[in-house]
């Protein structure tokens, strides 16, 4: 019994660094056997804190394990806060592509999760859906603005 749960282990192990080495992250893995072909880096890019109306730019890199190219033909977003540049692009097989994302903080403090659907001209993968997640923070609540009212002693 013992003998067994050692060789379970084992595969375990091997498959977990099979899929970091060869993806990057199991959530690229598990992408991968799921059947897309375009996989990215990270699918919940995070764009940190923001103030209302401050932008900031993402890149997340998506790569193209098909047989054959794959052109992203353009993108939508759940929100106005959020925008994909450069569509639409092809990506060649085997070719890590950037994709530059740009977030603003909207008018309300708070959290941000919104998600961009990249849509493709590959049927078996019609879009890639990537959620961008963040907080947006009132001036006032600067970690620069925090320091400032601080009393000197």
């Amino acid at each position: 019994m013992a003998q067994v749960i050692i060789l379970t282990n084992i595969f375990l192990f091997g498959c977990v660094a099979w899929a970091y080495l060869r993806f990057g992250s199991i959530t690229a893995a598990l992408a991968y056997v799921r059947g897309d072909r375009l996989i990215a880096d990270r699918y919940t890019p995070s764009f940190g804190r923001l103030e209302p109306g401050q932008s900031r730019d993402l890149v997340l890199h998506v790569t193209n394990l098909a047989a054959r190219p794959i052109t992203i033909l353009g993108a939508r977003t759940s929100c106005t806060c959020a925008a994909a540049d450069g569509l639409p692009v092809t990506i060649q097989p085997g070719v890590k592509q950037p994709l530059k994302i740009r977030v603003w903080g909207k008018p309300k403090s708070g959290a941000v999760v919104e998600k961009l659907h990249f849509y493709t001209d590959d049927p078996a993968q019609p879009e890639l859906i990537i959620q961008v997640v963040g907080k947006v923070i009132n001036a006032e609540h600067s970690s620069e603005n925090v320091a400032a009212r601080r009393p000197r002693k």
